[in-house]
Protein backbone atom coordinates (compact mmCIF):
# COMPACT_ATOMS: atom_id res chain seq x y z
CA UNK A 1 0.00 0.00 0.00
CA UNK A 2 1.27 3.55 -0.95
CA UNK A 3 2.10 5.80 1.90
CA UNK A 4 0.14 7.97 0.31
CA UNK A 5 -2.78 6.62 1.56
CA UNK A 6 -1.42 7.08 5.13
CA UNK A 7 -0.93 10.84 4.62
CA UNK A 8 -4.60 11.55 2.99
CA UNK A 9 -5.47 9.48 6.04
CA UNK A 10 -3.76 12.08 8.18
CA UNK A 11 -4.29 15.03 6.20
CA UNK A 12 -8.62 14.70 5.90
CA UNK A 13 -8.50 15.29 9.85
CA UNK A 14 -8.25 19.19 9.07
CA UNK A 15 -11.79 19.36 8.35
CA UNK A 16 -13.58 22.44 8.81
CA UNK A 17 -17.24 23.48 9.34
CA UNK A 18 -19.54 25.25 7.58
CA UNK A 19 -22.93 25.81 7.95
CA UNK A 20 -24.73 24.17 5.34
CA UNK A 21 -22.52 20.71 5.51
CA UNK A 22 -24.00 17.96 3.43
CA UNK A 23 -24.03 14.82 5.62
CA UNK A 24 -24.34 11.20 5.02
CA UNK A 25 -27.73 9.44 4.97
CA UNK A 26 -28.81 6.37 5.51
CA UNK A 27 -29.31 5.09 2.01
CA UNK A 28 -31.48 1.82 1.16
CA UNK A 29 -29.31 -0.06 -1.32
CA UNK A 30 -29.81 -3.40 -0.16
CA UNK A 31 -32.57 -5.14 1.74
CA UNK A 32 -31.04 -6.85 4.40
CA UNK A 33 -32.03 -8.70 7.86
CA UNK A 34 -30.12 -7.66 10.68
CA UNK A 35 -32.08 -8.34 13.61
CA UNK A 36 -30.02 -8.59 16.55
CA UNK A 37 -31.51 -11.55 17.48
CA UNK A 38 -29.50 -13.33 15.21
CA UNK A 39 -26.05 -13.51 16.75
CA UNK A 40 -24.31 -16.45 14.30
CA UNK A 41 -22.78 -13.40 12.04
CA UNK A 42 -20.72 -11.92 14.98
CA UNK A 43 -17.47 -13.92 15.29
CA UNK A 44 -14.84 -11.81 17.85
CA UNK A 45 -11.48 -12.65 15.53
CA UNK A 46 -8.26 -11.27 15.78
CA UNK A 47 -7.18 -10.30 12.49
CA UNK A 48 -3.75 -11.02 10.42
CA UNK A 49 -0.82 -8.50 10.95
CA UNK A 50 -1.80 -5.18 9.43
CA UNK A 51 -0.61 -4.09 6.57
CA UNK A 52 2.36 -1.57 5.32
CA UNK A 53 5.08 -1.34 2.67
CA UNK A 54 8.16 -0.92 4.95
CA UNK A 55 10.03 -0.39 1.71
CA UNK A 56 9.09 3.07 1.45
CA UNK A 57 10.16 4.07 4.74
CA UNK A 58 13.16 5.45 5.89
CA UNK A 59 15.17 4.58 9.09
CA UNK A 60 16.68 8.04 9.29
CA UNK A 61 14.78 8.70 13.04
CA UNK A 62 15.35 11.71 15.76
CA UNK A 63 18.83 11.53 16.76
CA UNK A 64 18.04 11.37 20.97
CA UNK A 65 21.33 13.11 21.32
CA UNK A 66 20.33 16.27 19.49
CA UNK A 67 18.09 19.35 20.03
CA UNK A 68 15.04 18.73 16.94
CA UNK A 69 15.96 20.28 13.83
CA UNK A 70 14.40 19.58 10.09
CA UNK A 71 17.40 19.95 8.65
CA UNK A 72 18.97 17.00 10.14
CA UNK A 73 16.13 14.86 8.80
CA UNK A 74 16.37 13.38 5.68
CA UNK A 75 13.19 11.81 4.24
CA UNK A 76 13.06 8.87 2.06
CA UNK A 77 10.56 10.43 -0.21
CA UNK A 78 8.00 13.33 -0.70
CA UNK A 79 4.96 10.97 0.99
CA UNK A 80 7.07 10.63 3.93
CA UNK A 81 8.07 14.17 4.57
CA UNK A 82 4.35 14.59 3.44
CA UNK A 83 3.50 12.44 6.64
CA UNK A 84 5.80 14.43 8.51
CA UNK A 85 4.12 17.71 7.73
CA UNK A 86 0.77 16.66 8.43
CA UNK A 87 1.68 15.45 12.10
CA UNK A 88 3.85 18.37 12.59
CA UNK A 89 0.88 20.88 11.40
CA UNK A 90 -1.40 19.73 14.73
CA UNK A 91 1.42 21.22 17.01
CA UNK A 92 0.80 24.98 15.34
CA UNK A 93 -2.98 24.73 16.40
CA UNK A 94 -2.07 24.14 20.42
CA UNK A 95 -4.16 25.93 22.14
CA UNK A 96 -3.07 26.79 26.22
CA UNK A 97 0.68 26.49 27.65
CA UNK A 98 1.35 23.23 25.84
CA UNK A 99 3.98 24.50 23.56
CA UNK A 100 2.24 25.45 20.09
CA UNK A 101 5.41 25.64 17.92
CA UNK A 102 4.03 28.36 15.73
CA UNK A 103 4.17 30.66 18.83
CA UNK A 104 7.36 29.17 20.50
CA UNK A 105 9.65 29.92 17.23
CA UNK A 106 7.47 33.35 16.13
CA UNK A 107 10.29 36.01 16.41
CA UNK A 108 8.02 38.76 16.58
CA UNK A 109 5.69 37.43 19.42
CA UNK A 110 6.93 38.51 23.34
CA UNK A 111 5.82 37.63 26.21
CA UNK A 112 5.02 33.87 27.52
CA UNK A 113 3.95 32.70 24.38
CA UNK A 114 0.73 30.84 24.99
CA UNK A 115 -3.17 31.35 25.04
CA UNK A 116 -6.12 31.16 26.42
CA UNK A 117 -4.76 29.58 29.46
CA UNK A 118 -7.48 31.10 32.00
CA UNK A 119 -10.39 28.53 30.10
CA UNK A 120 -12.19 27.58 32.96
CA UNK A 121 -15.65 25.96 33.60
CA UNK A 122 -17.02 26.35 37.20
CA UNK A 123 -13.89 27.11 38.33
CA UNK A 124 -12.57 23.61 36.42
CA UNK A 125 -9.61 24.16 34.05
CA UNK A 126 -10.22 23.22 30.49
CA UNK A 127 -6.97 24.87 29.13
CA UNK A 128 -5.54 23.17 25.89
CA UNK A 129 -6.32 21.18 23.45
CA UNK A 130 -6.63 22.17 19.36
CA UNK A 131 -7.68 25.29 18.16
CA UNK A 132 -10.24 24.70 15.39
CA UNK A 133 -9.65 25.24 11.80
CA UNK A 134 -6.98 27.98 12.11
CA UNK A 135 -9.29 29.64 14.57
CA UNK A 136 -9.05 30.06 17.58
CA UNK A 137 -12.38 28.32 19.43
CA UNK A 138 -12.22 24.65 20.47
CA UNK A 139 -15.18 22.49 18.97
CA UNK A 140 -15.73 19.11 20.01
CA UNK A 141 -17.14 18.21 16.77
CA UNK A 142 -13.90 18.77 15.38
CA UNK A 143 -11.90 17.96 17.84
CA UNK A 144 -12.74 14.43 18.46
CA UNK A 145 -13.19 13.73 14.86
CA UNK A 146 -9.56 14.67 14.58
CA UNK A 147 -8.16 12.55 17.12
CA UNK A 148 -9.79 9.93 16.26
CA UNK A 149 -8.95 9.66 12.36
CA UNK A 150 -5.45 10.16 13.65
CA UNK A 151 -5.43 7.61 16.02
CA UNK A 152 -6.96 4.74 13.74
CA UNK A 153 -4.39 5.98 11.42
CA UNK A 154 -1.78 4.71 13.99
CA UNK A 155 -3.69 1.73 14.89
CA UNK A 156 -3.84 0.23 11.19
CA UNK A 157 -0.72 1.51 10.07
CA UNK A 158 1.83 2.24 13.18
CA UNK A 159 4.91 1.49 11.23
CA UNK A 160 4.40 4.34 9.53
CA UNK A 161 4.41 6.71 12.20
CA UNK A 162 8.41 7.80 13.24
CA UNK A 163 9.65 9.66 16.14
CA UNK A 164 11.68 12.89 15.39
CA UNK A 165 10.64 14.97 17.97
CA UNK A 166 9.66 14.80 22.02
CA UNK A 167 6.51 16.62 23.45
CA UNK A 168 7.70 19.93 23.06
CA UNK A 169 10.03 19.85 20.19
CA UNK A 170 13.60 18.68 22.22
CA UNK A 171 15.13 15.59 21.07
CA UNK A 172 13.48 12.10 20.15
CA UNK A 173 11.69 11.12 23.05
CA UNK A 174 11.39 7.11 21.66
CA UNK A 175 7.09 7.98 21.38
CA UNK A 176 5.70 8.49 18.07
CA UNK A 177 5.46 12.25 17.57
CA UNK A 178 1.44 11.45 16.23
CA UNK A 179 1.06 10.42 19.80
CA UNK A 180 2.59 13.31 21.22
CA UNK A 181 0.74 15.76 19.30
CA UNK A 182 -3.04 13.65 20.03
CA UNK A 183 -2.34 14.01 23.77
CA UNK A 184 -3.01 17.16 23.58
CA UNK A 185 -6.43 16.51 22.47
CA UNK A 186 -7.29 13.56 24.90
CA UNK A 187 -5.59 15.60 27.31
CA UNK A 188 -8.39 18.15 26.93
CA UNK A 189 -11.31 15.38 26.12
CA UNK A 190 -10.44 14.51 30.04
CA UNK A 191 -10.77 17.92 31.21
CA UNK A 192 -14.06 18.48 29.52
CA UNK A 193 -16.09 15.98 31.73
CA UNK A 194 -15.62 17.50 34.91
CA UNK A 195 -18.38 15.29 36.41
CA UNK A 196 -20.54 11.67 35.11
CA UNK A 197 -23.04 14.36 33.34
CA UNK A 198 -21.16 17.56 31.78
CA UNK A 199 -19.87 17.78 28.54
CA UNK A 200 -17.83 20.76 27.63
CA UNK A 201 -18.09 20.95 23.90
CA UNK A 202 -17.36 24.33 23.01
CA UNK A 203 -14.87 27.10 24.01
CA UNK A 204 -15.32 30.45 22.65
CA UNK A 205 -17.51 32.61 20.34
CA UNK A 206 -16.93 32.37 16.65
CA UNK A 207 -17.92 35.43 15.78
CA UNK A 208 -15.97 37.23 18.57
CA UNK A 209 -12.81 35.30 17.76
CA UNK A 210 -12.75 35.86 14.35
CA UNK A 211 -13.15 39.58 14.77
CA UNK A 212 -9.18 40.61 14.54
CA UNK A 213 -6.59 38.64 12.46
CA UNK A 214 -4.11 37.70 14.83
CA UNK A 215 -2.29 34.87 16.64
CA UNK A 216 -3.39 33.87 19.57
CA UNK A 217 -0.73 34.51 22.13
CA UNK A 218 -1.66 38.41 20.84
CA UNK A 219 -5.57 37.37 20.73
CA UNK A 220 -4.99 36.38 24.76
CA UNK A 221 -4.44 39.58 25.73
CA UNK A 222 -7.68 40.98 24.56
CA UNK A 223 -10.82 41.06 26.07
CA UNK A 224 -13.50 38.35 25.36
CA UNK A 225 -15.16 40.60 22.74
CA UNK A 226 -12.06 40.09 20.65
CA UNK A 227 -11.94 36.35 21.66
CA UNK A 228 -9.20 37.09 24.56
CA UNK A 229 -9.18 36.28 28.40
CA UNK A 230 -7.36 38.93 29.54
CA UNK A 231 -10.59 39.92 31.45
CA UNK A 232 -10.97 35.94 32.37
CA UNK A 233 -12.09 32.65 30.94
CA UNK A 234 -13.42 32.57 27.81
CA UNK A 235 -17.02 31.44 27.30
CA UNK A 236 -17.56 28.18 27.46
CA UNK A 237 -20.76 25.75 26.37
CA UNK A 238 -21.66 22.89 28.10
CA UNK A 239 -24.66 20.09 28.08
CA UNK A 240 -25.70 17.23 30.68
CA UNK A 241 -28.30 15.68 28.19
CA UNK A 242 -27.48 15.86 24.57
CA UNK A 243 -23.96 15.73 22.83
CA UNK A 244 -23.96 11.72 22.44
CA UNK A 245 -22.27 11.71 19.10
CA UNK A 246 -19.92 14.13 19.71
CA UNK A 247 -18.74 12.75 23.00
CA UNK A 248 -18.61 9.08 21.64
CA UNK A 249 -15.45 10.59 19.36
CA UNK A 250 -13.75 11.22 22.50
CA UNK A 251 -14.38 7.94 23.98
CA UNK A 252 -13.34 6.14 21.06
CA UNK A 253 -10.21 8.39 21.06
CA UNK A 254 -9.64 7.70 24.48
CA UNK A 255 -9.48 3.65 24.44
CA UNK A 256 -7.13 4.03 21.34
CA UNK A 257 -5.08 6.10 22.84
CA UNK A 258 -5.38 3.59 25.84
CA UNK A 259 -4.06 1.03 23.62
CA UNK A 260 -1.25 3.00 21.77
CA UNK A 261 -0.33 4.86 24.68
CA UNK A 262 0.41 1.33 26.81
CA UNK A 263 3.92 0.38 26.17
CA UNK A 264 5.09 4.42 26.96
CA UNK A 265 3.22 5.06 29.82
CA UNK A 266 0.88 2.33 31.34
CA UNK A 267 -0.36 5.01 34.31
CA UNK A 268 -1.78 7.49 31.87
CA UNK A 269 -2.86 4.61 29.46
CA UNK A 270 -5.11 3.22 32.44
CA UNK A 271 -6.56 6.89 32.91
CA UNK A 272 -7.85 7.07 29.47
CA UNK A 273 -9.24 3.88 29.44
CA UNK A 274 -11.06 4.98 33.16
CA UNK A 275 -12.45 8.20 31.19
CA UNK A 276 -13.11 6.57 28.00
CA UNK A 277 -15.61 4.15 30.15
CA UNK A 278 -16.99 6.88 31.43
CA UNK A 279 -17.84 9.32 28.96
CA UNK A 280 -18.83 6.17 26.83
CA UNK A 281 -21.61 5.90 29.49
CA UNK A 282 -22.52 9.35 28.82
CA UNK A 283 -22.96 8.96 24.70
CA UNK A 284 -24.93 6.13 25.17
CA UNK A 285 -27.43 8.17 27.28
CA UNK A 286 -27.78 11.11 25.20
CA UNK A 287 -26.70 8.99 21.57
CA UNK A 288 -30.02 10.54 20.17
CA UNK A 289 -29.42 14.40 21.06
CA UNK A 290 -26.54 16.21 19.12
CA UNK A 291 -25.31 19.28 20.12
CA UNK A 292 -24.74 22.41 17.44
CA UNK A 293 -23.23 25.88 17.94
CA UNK A 294 -24.79 28.67 16.84
CA UNK A 295 -23.67 31.06 13.69
CA UNK A 296 -20.82 28.32 13.01
CA UNK A 297 -22.07 24.45 13.14
CA UNK A 298 -25.62 24.74 12.68
CA UNK A 299 -25.78 21.81 11.30
CA UNK A 300 -24.97 18.19 12.68
CA UNK A 301 -26.20 15.15 11.76
CA UNK A 302 -28.85 12.91 13.08
CA UNK A 303 -26.85 9.64 12.41
CA UNK A 304 -25.25 8.81 15.48
CA UNK A 305 -24.49 5.01 15.30
CA UNK A 306 -21.70 5.20 13.63
CA UNK A 307 -19.44 7.07 16.64
CA UNK A 308 -21.11 4.93 19.13
CA UNK A 309 -20.66 1.75 17.20
CA UNK A 310 -16.83 2.61 17.14
CA UNK A 311 -16.81 3.64 20.70
CA UNK A 312 -18.38 0.41 21.72
CA UNK A 313 -16.42 -1.49 19.61
CA UNK A 314 -12.76 -0.31 20.83
CA UNK A 315 -13.84 -0.90 24.11
CA UNK A 316 -14.98 -4.16 23.72
CA UNK A 317 -12.16 -4.55 22.05
CA UNK A 318 -9.89 -3.72 25.39
CA UNK A 319 -12.15 -5.23 27.73
CA UNK A 320 -13.80 -7.93 26.42
CA UNK A 321 -17.08 -7.18 28.26
CA UNK A 322 -19.67 -8.38 26.44
CA UNK A 323 -22.24 -5.82 27.19
CA UNK A 324 -20.23 -3.49 24.81
CA UNK A 325 -20.89 -6.25 21.96
CA UNK A 326 -24.59 -6.11 22.90
CA UNK A 327 -24.66 -2.28 22.79
CA UNK A 328 -22.78 -2.38 18.87
CA UNK A 329 -25.39 -4.55 18.26
CA UNK A 330 -28.12 -2.94 19.12
CA UNK A 331 -27.27 0.44 18.02
CA UNK A 332 -26.77 -1.15 14.22
CA UNK A 333 -30.03 -2.74 14.73
CA UNK A 334 -32.37 -2.05 11.97
CA UNK A 335 -29.86 0.70 10.78
CA UNK A 336 -29.26 0.73 6.63
CA UNK A 337 -25.36 1.65 5.65
CA UNK A 338 -24.45 5.01 5.79
CA UNK A 339 -23.41 6.94 4.10
CA UNK A 340 -23.23 7.61 0.35
CA UNK A 341 -20.75 10.47 1.54
CA UNK A 342 -16.77 10.27 2.85
CA UNK A 343 -15.36 10.78 5.93
CA UNK A 344 -15.77 14.21 7.96
CA UNK A 345 -16.62 15.68 11.22
CA UNK A 346 -19.73 14.03 11.18
CA UNK A 347 -19.60 11.06 9.46
CA UNK A 348 -17.31 8.24 10.45
CA UNK A 349 -19.12 4.95 9.13
CA UNK A 350 -16.17 3.24 7.41
CA UNK A 351 -13.88 3.45 10.02
CA UNK A 352 -17.22 1.94 11.57
CA UNK A 353 -17.35 -0.70 9.42
CA UNK A 354 -13.50 -1.03 9.24
CA UNK A 355 -13.53 -1.70 13.25
CA UNK A 356 -17.11 -4.02 13.08
CA UNK A 357 -15.40 -6.43 10.78
CA UNK A 358 -12.01 -6.35 12.29
CA UNK A 359 -12.98 -7.08 15.99
CA UNK A 360 -16.58 -9.14 15.32
CA UNK A 361 -19.09 -6.58 16.10
CA UNK A 362 -20.42 -6.70 12.96
CA UNK A 363 -22.48 -8.52 10.43
CA UNK A 364 -20.16 -9.68 7.71
CA UNK A 365 -22.36 -7.56 4.76
CA UNK A 366 -21.12 -4.73 6.42
CA UNK A 367 -17.40 -5.28 4.17
CA UNK A 368 -19.56 -4.37 1.10
CA UNK A 369 -20.71 -0.85 2.39
CA UNK A 370 -16.67 -0.06 2.26
CA UNK A 371 -16.56 -1.13 -0.94
CA UNK A 372 -19.74 0.83 -2.24
CA UNK A 373 -18.18 4.13 -0.87
CA UNK A 374 -15.17 3.74 -2.19
CA UNK A 375 -16.59 2.91 -5.58
CA UNK A 376 -19.10 6.11 -4.99
CA UNK A 377 -16.11 8.39 -4.70
CA UNK A 378 -14.32 6.65 -7.41
CA UNK A 379 -17.20 6.77 -9.87
CA UNK A 380 -18.70 10.63 -9.50
CA UNK A 381 -15.29 12.46 -9.62
CA UNK A 382 -16.06 15.40 -11.54
CA UNK A 383 -14.14 17.34 -14.20
CA UNK A 384 -11.90 19.04 -11.44
CA UNK A 385 -10.71 15.42 -9.91
CA UNK A 386 -12.98 16.01 -6.95
CA UNK A 387 -14.76 12.94 -5.75
CA UNK A 388 -18.51 11.94 -4.88
CA UNK A 389 -19.48 14.87 -7.55
CA UNK A 390 -18.48 17.92 -5.75
CA UNK A 391 -19.20 21.03 -7.48
CA UNK A 392 -16.20 22.77 -7.91
CA UNK A 393 -13.02 24.14 -6.50
CA UNK A 394 -14.45 26.80 -4.80
CA UNK A 395 -16.89 24.94 -2.33
CA UNK A 396 -15.29 24.96 1.41
CA UNK A 397 -14.38 22.03 2.76
CA UNK A 398 -13.33 20.15 -0.28
CA UNK A 399 -9.86 19.00 1.09
CA UNK A 400 -11.87 17.18 3.43
CA UNK A 401 -13.77 15.34 0.94
CA UNK A 402 -10.80 14.20 -0.95
CA UNK A 403 -9.27 13.25 2.08
CA UNK A 404 -12.09 11.48 3.79
CA UNK A 405 -12.41 9.04 0.28
CA UNK A 406 -8.85 8.57 0.49
CA UNK A 407 -8.88 7.37 3.97
CA UNK A 408 -12.35 5.21 3.15
CA UNK A 409 -10.51 3.70 0.02
CA UNK A 410 -6.99 2.98 2.67
CA UNK A 411 -9.21 1.06 5.18
CA UNK A 412 -10.96 -1.08 2.23
CA UNK A 413 -7.55 -2.08 0.66
CA UNK A 414 -6.02 -2.62 3.67
CA UNK A 415 -8.91 -4.76 4.77
CA UNK A 416 -8.56 -7.07 1.47
CA UNK A 417 -4.52 -7.12 2.66
CA UNK A 418 -5.31 -8.88 5.84
CA UNK A 419 -8.97 -10.63 5.29
CA UNK A 420 -10.74 -8.20 7.79
CA UNK A 421 -12.51 -8.01 4.23
CA UNK A 422 -12.03 -11.49 2.48
CA UNK A 423 -13.49 -10.83 -1.00
CA UNK A 424 -13.12 -7.77 -3.49
CA UNK A 425 -16.21 -6.22 -4.32
CA UNK A 426 -17.11 -6.95 -8.13
CA UNK A 427 -17.15 -2.98 -9.10
CA UNK A 428 -14.15 -1.70 -7.16
CA UNK A 429 -10.48 -3.72 -6.78
CA UNK A 430 -7.99 -2.95 -4.13
CA UNK A 431 -5.95 -2.30 -7.13
CA UNK A 432 -8.45 0.37 -7.85
CA UNK A 433 -8.93 2.04 -4.90
CA UNK A 434 -5.20 1.62 -3.94
CA UNK A 435 -4.49 3.79 -7.46
CA UNK A 436 -7.06 6.40 -6.41
CA UNK A 437 -5.31 7.57 -3.79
Amino acid sequence: MKIIILVMSLLLVVSCGDNDTTSGSDTDVENVDDSSSDTSSFVHEEPEELFVDESLLSEDLGDPEKPFNIDDITFANDYEEAMFMAVKFFGGQRCGNTHNWMLKENEDIEGDKVCHAKDEYEGHDISGGWHDCGDHIKVGHTMGYAAVSLLTAYDIWPKAFKDYYSQNYGAADGIPDVLNEVKVATDFFMKSFPNDETFIYYVGTARLDHKRWINSAEQTTLGEIFGGDADGSRAVTASNDAGGSTAANYSSALSLMSIAYADYDKEYSEQCLTYAKKIYEYAKANKEDPVTIIGYYTYVSEIWWDELAIASTQLYRITGDESYLEDTKEFYSGKIGESAYPESWDTVADIAYFYMLKYGTGYRYLKTYIGRNVALGINTTTSYGLPWGWPNLSEWGTNKLFCGSAFAAALYTEGLNTDVITEEQEDITAEAASSYN
